[in-house]
């Protein structure tokens, strides 16, 4: 029985180095495999708020498609392209994209917060850097916790509901700021 050992040992080397070499057979990354992007106050991955459409695009590899049509509103939501539960959308005005908000777990920030972690969590992640207010027009239990850049022109902007990370968006401000869209 050793002597099937050998072949099968063979077979299975081949098949791993086929399927992306060493690393990919130990279960490591995979150098030149897509990351997921990140968000921070500043972009979303390559995307950097202040970019057009089309170079958001280029970077994206794939078009961003409206939300709703933009026929008299003074923004607009974009999506990319194959995302059928726009998991993440960009807030696009005056020709630029100035935000993106995120609705799924997905998609973390920087430093690794995501929809449904605690308000805790996310308060210890950007000790010190932190604004907690009442959400307007929200429940007693709802509350929005803004981090701001250093040089002040960026933010995140989290919504909490009952101690939990219910959504948030990034951009530039004042657009990051905003509470229900385009205002």
């Amino acid at each position: 029985m050793t002597g099937a050992r050998g072949p099968l040992a063979a077979i299975l080397l081949a098949s791993a180095l086929c399927a992306g070499g060493p690393a990919a057979a130990a279960g490591a990354p995979v150098p030149g495999a897509p990351a997921v992007p990140v968000v921070s106050a500043e972009g979303y991955g390559a995307v950097r708020f202040g970019m057009t459409p089309a170079q958001a695009e280029a970077l994206l590899q794939r078009p961003l498609r409206p939300l709703a049509p933009a026929a008299g509103r003074p923004c607009v939501f974009l999506y990319p392209d194959g995302d059928p539960n726009a998991i993440v959308a960009f807030l696009l005005s005056g020709g630029r994209i100035e935000r993106i908000d995120v609705r799924s777990r997905a998609v973390p920030t920087g430093e690794g917060v995501r929809i449904g972690d605690s308000e805790a969590r996310l308060l210890a992640l950007y000790a010190g850097r932190t604004v907690v207010e009442p959400r307007r027009g929200g429940g007693p239990d709802d509350r929005l916790v803004t981090v701001r850049d250093a040089d002040g022109t960026h933010a995140l902007v989290f919504e909490t509901r009952g101690g939990r990370v219910v959504a948030y968006h990034a951009g530039r401000l004042p657009e990051a700021t905003y509470v229900a869209g385009c205002s």
